[in-house]
């Protein structure tokens, strides 16, 4: 048995009939996922209620329980009724809450999905960077050693240079002495000649 729309608008309070009319069509679209939560808490403990009411009532009917009232309950049919129209409409909100959990789970295992996609491809692109980069630093790090060798280069050239030039100087002025001395070596002989003549001719 279903209580239709128009029945239960009858069974229930206005503060009944505003939980319930929200567990139809369109509306129950338009409810969030914290707000179901809520209102089926709600339908459930509503539920429970015209649930021990009602046997509640049958119990006063048959004579097996103590009346609250001032007299016995004759029958418990509306009672049932709400009952099983709080049991609908809290079905109706668990089944839209599982709707809405099962799509969001849907969207984050796709999203969860292209992320792993897309992790490698960005793993790819850092990877390219980070090659970038350190192409540059061994190019710089290359070049800064390029020009202390050209320049330990220039440096040794010009040293070699100094060098040959210095040793070039001195064997100048060496070859320079050596020319003087055997000239002054040679006069010495001549006049060593010229004074052993001089005494042969006084003789």
């Amino acid at each position: 048995m279903t209580i239709s729309k128009p029945a239960a608008r009858k069974l229930a309070t206005q503060v009944e009939w505003t939980l319930l009319e929200s567990s139809y069509a369109p509306l129950l679209k338009e409810i969030t996922p914290g707000r179901l939560k809520q209102k089926i808490t709600r339908a459930r403990k509503l539920q429970d209620k015209y649930r021990d009411l009602a046997r509640q009532q049958r119990g006063e009917a048959r004579g097996k329980r103590q009346a609250k009232g001032t007299r016995p309950a004759a029958g418990n049919d509306n009672t049932v009724n709400k009952q099983l129209m709080f049991s609908e409409a809290l079905e109706r909100f668990e089944v839209q809450l599982g709707r809405i959990e099962a799509k969001a789970a849907k969207e984050a295992a796709r999203a969860e999905k292209a992320k792993a996609k897309r992790a490698p491809a960005a793993s790819k692109k850092t990877a390219g960077k980070t090659a970038g980069k350190t192409a540059k630093k061994v190019a710089k790090r290359g070049a800064k050693v390029a020009k202390r060798n050209s320049a330990s280069k220039v440096a040794g050239k010009k040293a070699a240079m100094k060098r040959v030039s210095k040793l070039a100087r001195a064997s100048r002025k060496q070859s320079k002495l050596n020319r003087s001395g055997a000239v002054a070596h040679q006069a010495h002989v001549g006049s060593r000649g010229r004074r052993q003549q001089a005494r042969r001719d006084s003789r």
